[in-house]
C-alpha cells in the first residue's frame, strides 16, 4: 500500500512536466520560446496531447509500452529546457499542498455508467466505427474527447488505474496558474479577481470524485479568461482562440461561453493589428484547424454524423452502416434540456416528470420548479461562497478603491453585457450548476467590476494568510472525505487504497456477425469493467471485423 501511494504520488507531479514538456514543444512550433511559465505549458501541452491521442488512436492504437514512452519524452523535454533548480521546487509547492485530492475511492458518477468503459473501448487497440450503438443511451457519441488524453495514461502496472491524474492536474494547474497571476505585472483588478477565485476553487472543488469533463471544460475557460487579460499581443488573440475550441472538443456546452471570448477579443488591442502572416498565427490557424478537424472525425467515426447534434449532417445507412439511429440522440437531448430546467428527478433507474401537464416549457414555466430545485440545492451556496471570499478579499486590499474610473465604463459595461448573454444562453438552454459555472464566477465578477475603480496595493501577507486558509479547508475536508471512504459500508468502500474499486463482473459472450470474435453483453447493469467490446444491445447490433491497413470493426443498427 505504501508503495502504491509514494508511486501514484510521483505519477501524480511528474505528469504535471511530461504534459508541460509537450506544451513547450508546442510553443516552440508556434514561435513564442519565451513561455516558461509551468501552469500555461500544461494547458498548452494538454492541446498537443488531444491532437496526438486522436491520431494515434486512428493509425496505431494505444499501447502501455509506447504510452509510457510518449510521457517520458514530455518529462525529458521540459527538463531539456528547464533546469532542476529552487525556483522549481517553489513551482510544485502547491502543488505538493493538493496531492490529497488525488486520492479517491467513490468516482464521479458517469464514471461506472460510461466514463471508465468508454475509455476501455479507446485503448484496447481496436479501432472502432459506430461505438455509440454499443450503447442504447447513446452515451458513446457525446463522451469528451478529453479521454484521448487519458489514453496515454494506460500504463504498464497501473493498467487504466491512472485515468483521473491528467482529469485532477487540470484542476491543480489552475490554481497553481491563479497562484502565480498575483506575482507577476498584471492588472490589479484581475488580479483581485483571480485571488477571489482561487478561494473559490480552493473552498469549493474539494472532491475529484465530482469531477465529470464538465468540469474540466469550465476550469479551462476560467483559465482562458485569465491567461488572455495578462497581456496585449497576436499571440495571445491565438492562444484564446485555440483553448476555447479545445474547451469545445471536451464539451459542447463550452459555446455557451462564445459571448466573453468576444468580449476578450474586443478588448485586446492589438485585434485590430492582427499580422495573419506571422509564424505564430499561420502555425495557429494549423492547430486549430487540426482541433476543429478531429471535433468532426470522432463524431463522424463514432456515429456516422459529422456533428452529432445536427441531423443533417448523418449520413444514411445506405451509405454508412454505422450510423446512429438520430431518434436516440433527439429523445436523450429532450431528457437532458428537461432534466437541466428541473422538470425531471431521478426515480429508481429512470427519469420521471414532476407534474407534466401543469409545467409548460416556456421559461416562466419551469422557472419556479428550477429555483426551487436545483438553485437552492446547487448554485445558491457557490454564489455565497464567491461573495464570501470577495469580502475576504476586499479585507486584504487597499479600502479606497471603489472610485470607477470614467474612462474604463466602456469596457466594464461590455464585460457585463457579454457576461450576461452567456449566462442567459446557459439558462435558456442547460441550466446546471457543472455547465456554467465559470459563467456565474465572471457574470458576479463582471457587476462587481461595475463599481470597482483603481487598486493601488494590496497587503499579501493577508492575501496568504486567506491561501493559506483555503488550502487547509481543501486537506480538512479530502481527509474528512478519505477517512470516511476506508469507513464505507457499500461497493464504494476503499479496499485497494490507493486505487479505485473495480469490481468482477457477470457477462455472457457473442460472436461477430462476420467472424469468431467475440463481443460481450453484461448480465447485470451496465458494461463497467468488462471486456471489449461491450454492447448493452446484443440482439440489435451487428458487430463486424474488417482489414484496411490494419484491423477494424463496425458497430451498426441491426433494423
Amino acid at each position: 500500500m505504501i508503495f502504491d501511494v509514494i508511486l501514484l504520488s510521483l505519477v501524480y507531479l511528474l505528469s504535471l512536466f511530461s504534459i508541460a514538456g509537450f506544451g513547450k514543444l508546442t510553443t516552440i512550433y508556434l514561435g513564442q520560446k519565451k513561455i516558461d511559465n509551468l501552469f500555461e505549458l500544461f494547458f498548452i501541452g494538454l492541446i498537443f496531447l488531444l491532437l496526438l491521442g486522436f491520431f494515434n488512436y486512428i493509425f496505431f492504437g494505444y499501447s502501455k509500452y509506447s504510452n509510457l514512452l510518449i510521457l517520458l519524452f514530455g518529462l525529458f523535454f521540459y527538463f531539456y529546457h528547464f533546469k532542476i533548480n529552487l525556483k522549481l521546487f517553489k513551482k510544485i509547492a502547491l502543488p505538493s499542498l493538493l496531492l490529497l485530492g488525488i486520492f479517491i475511492s467513490k468516482t464521479h458518477e458517469d464514471f461506472h455508467l460510461y466514463h471508465y468503459q468508454h475509455l476501455k473501448e479507446l485503448t484496447d487497440g481496436v479501432i472502432k466505427f459506430g461505438m455509440v450503438n454499443l450503447d442504447s443511451f447513446v452515451r458513446y457519441g457525446y463522451s469528451s474527447m478529453f479521454a484521448y488524453i487519458q489514453g496515454f495514461f494506460y500504463l504498464p502496472y497501473f493498467e487504466l488505474q491512472l485515468f483521473h491524474v491528467p482529469v485532477y492536474l487540470v484542476y491543480v494547474a489552475l490554481c497553481s496558474f491563479l497562484y502565480d497571476y498575483k506575482n507577476e505585472k498584471n492588472e490589479k483588478k484581475i488580479i483581485f479577481f483571480s485571488i477571489v477565485t482561487l478561494l473559490v476553487l480552493l473552498i469549493k472543488f474539494t472532491r475529484l470524485s465530482e469531477y465529470g469533463y464538465d468540469y474540466i471544460s469550465q476550469f479551462i475557460l476560467i483559465f482562458i479568461f485569465f491567461q488572455f487579460l495578462k497581456t496585449s499581443n497576436n499571440a495571445n488573440i491565438i492562444f484564446a482562440c485555440l483553448f476555447f475550441i479545445f474547451a469545445l472538443a471536451i464539451k459542447i456546452t463550452s459555446i455557451f461561453f462564445l459571448p466573453i471570448i468576444f468580449y476578450l477579443l474586443i478588448r485586446n488591442k492589438s485585434f485590430l493589428n492582427l499580422n495573419i502572416k506571422s509564424k505564430t498565427f499561420l502555425r495557429g490557424l494549423i492547430l486549430s484547424g487540426l482541433t476543429l478537424f478531429i471535433i468532426f472525425a470522432n463524431s463522424f467515426l463514432k456515429t456516422g454524423c459529422f456533428f452529432y447534434g445536427l441531423k443533417n449532417t448523418c449520413f444514411s445507412q445506405n451509405k454508412i452502416s454505422w450510423v446512429v439511429n438520430f431518434n436516440k440522440i433527439e429523445e436523450h437531448r429532450e431528457i437532458a434540456s428537461k432534466w437541466a430546467k428541473g422538470f425531471y428527478h431521478t426515480g429508481e433507474g429512470a427519469f420521471q416528470k414532476e407534474n407534466p401537464k401543469e409545467v409548460p416549457d416556456s421559461i416562466y414555466g419551469w422557472t419556479p420548479f428550477w429555483l426551487k430545485g436545483h438553485f437552492k440545492s446547487k448554485i445558491l451556496d457557490f454564489v455565497l461562497l464567491i461573495v464570501l471570499c470577495f469580502l475576504c478579499v476586499f479585507w486584504a486590499t487597499d479600502k479606497n478603491f471603489l472610485r470607477p474610473k470614467k474612462n474604463e465604463k466602456g469596457d466594464r459595461y461590455k464585460f457585463f453585457l457579454t457576461s450576461f448573454a452567456s449566462f442567459f444562453l446557459w439558462f435558456s438552454l442547460l441550466p446546471q450548476y457543472r455547465f456554467g459555472f465559470s459563467i456565474i464566477i465572471l457574470l458576479i465578477f463582471s457587476t462587481l467590476f461595475i463599481f470597482i475603480g483603481n487598486i493601488e496595493k494590496f497587503n499579501f501577507k493577508k492575501i496568504n494568510l486567506l491561501i493559506l486558509i483555503s488550502i487547509f479547508i481543501f486537506n480538512i475536508k479530502s481527509i474528512d472525505r478519505i477517512y470516511g471512504e476506508f469507513n464505507r459500508t457499500d461497493v464504494h468502500r476503499y479496499s485497494n487504497f490507493p486505487w479505485f474499486w473495480l469490481p468482477e463482473r457477470n457477462f455472457e459472450t457473442k460472436k461477430f456477425s462476420n467472424s469468431d470474435d467475440l463481443f460481450y453483453v453484461p448480465l447485470d447493469g451496465t458494461c463497467f469493467n468488462i471486456s471489449t467490446p461491450c454492447a448493452f444491445r446484443a440482439n440489435k447490433i451487428i458487430i463486424k471485423k474488417k482489414r484496411f491497413l490494419r484491423e477494424y470493426i463496425t458497430i451498426s443498427n441491426a433494423n
